[in-house]
């Protein structure tokens, strides 16, 4: 089917003839191929490793592709179009090796593209400035909620498609995984963190974490008014920590979903998507006072 062509001049600013607007997105989920951190474990896995990093947040500012679609006559909340479309393919002007040497693509459904609350935006702005080139000037696709192949950068032109793209990075997701579903890539989709347990001994006991996001603001979880849904969420604690002691970490959903207890459940080719409890291993010493502290106060996200 005919795409949405690029232009192919990029001296000019971009046109700004429908609203605009900004959303804060942790980055971890939008940029990295690799989301979540790599599997470390046997059997071995297919990917570069992250290890554990922080990842931060960015303001990212542009045009919502449900208004562009609407300008092209597609509808907000479209599911498919009288072609018989359902997807909508970005294609990069960047070429990659897994593509034998063609552009890099992916695509996501129309149903996905065309809701104004799902936030997919056609971005030129990271944090009120113009993309650099690492960030994919002069437009690419911010996409929350799914992995971050799918937010592809400098975009060469927007199709709608009538299956969805199977490009490599959508068949190592979709494919080699071992139970866990990738049909809709990632659990999130901008539902709130309801509940954060915090366990010192491996998980026999918990201790539920306090959550916010902005210092004295409330955090309310299922309030869209009241929490920034694609952003971090800290979570905060004060524990009795033993001498020798596993922390333990995990987080539940507003649909009450649980991060999974073990990496070994979520084993796949190229080791990512890794959402599993968070385990931390400790050994309490001495402090300079020659008095032992086992009061600690955890900060996390």
């Amino acid at each position: 089917m005919p795409g949405l062509r690029a232009p192919t001049d990029y001296t000019e600013e971009p046109p700004r003839a429908i609203q605009c607007g900004t959303t804060t997105i942790s980055s971890d989920f939008v940029l990295c191929y690799s989301c979540g951190f790599v599997l470390q474990t046997k059997p071995w896995t297919n990917s570069h490793s992250r290890q554990l990093a922080e990842f931060p947040s960015a303001v990212w500012g542009g045009a919502k592709l449900a208004d562009v679609h609407e300008l092209f006559g597609i509808p907000k909340l479209s599911s498919n179009t009288p072609a018989g479309g359902t997807h909508v393919e970005f294609v990069s002007i960047d070429k990659c090796k897994e593509e034998k040497g063609g552009p890099y693509k992916a695509s996501i459904p129309l149903s996905q593209a065309s809701n104004p609350e799902a936030d997919v935006l056609l971005t030129y702005e990271k944090n009120g400035e113009p993309l650099n080139s690492d960030h994919g000037y002069p437009l690419r696709v911010v996409v929350p909620s799914v992995t971050g192949a799918r937010s592809v950068k400098w975009l060469d032109s927007i199709n709608i498609i009538a299956e969805p793209q199977l490009g490599q990075y959508r068949l190592v997701y979709k494919e080699a995984s071992n139970g866990f579903s990738c049909s809709d890539d990632v659990s999130g989709g901008g539902r709130g963190i309801e509940r954060v347990d915090i366990s010192v001994n491996g998980g026999k006991t918990w201790v539920e974490a306090s959550r916010y996001q902005k210092a004295g603001v409330p955090y309310i979880a299922d309030d869209d008014n009241h929490c920034e849904k694609w952003a971090w969420v800290f979570f905060e604690a004060d524990v009795e920590v033993p001498q020798n002691a596993e922390i333990v970490v995990k987080a539940v959903d507003v649909a009450a979903n649980v991060q999974p207890e073990n990496v070994e459940d979520i084993w796949n080719l190229r080791g990512v998507l890794n959402t599993s409890w968070h385990r931390v291993k400790v050994h309490v010493g001495r402090s300079s006072m020659g008095k032992s502290s086992r009061t600690m106060q955890l900060y996390l996200l």
